[in-house]
């Protein structure tokens, strides 16, 4: 919250948390929803390899970073 008070313009702070909120609770919402509506339709399979290559691009991206 520190890093998004300092990264938001100034006077525009209280915008930025709730976008950040807004993006949290629809994250909440639809990630789920979506998983268990492609489980139900193709099986856990699609899911878990989705879930995996998310993960593998996250981990290359922060190596990339690093």
């Amino acid at each position: 919250m520190a890093l998004l008070y300092e990264a938001s313009p100034p006077g525009r702070q209280g915008e930025a948390v709730g976008i950040r909120t807004t993006m949290l609770n629809c994250s909440q919402t639809f990630i789920p929803l979506a998983s268990g509506a492609i489980s139900a339709a193709l099986g856990m399979t699609p899911v878990f390899a989705l879930i995996s290559l998310l993960l593998l691009g996250g981990a290359w991206f922060a190596r990339r970073r690093g």
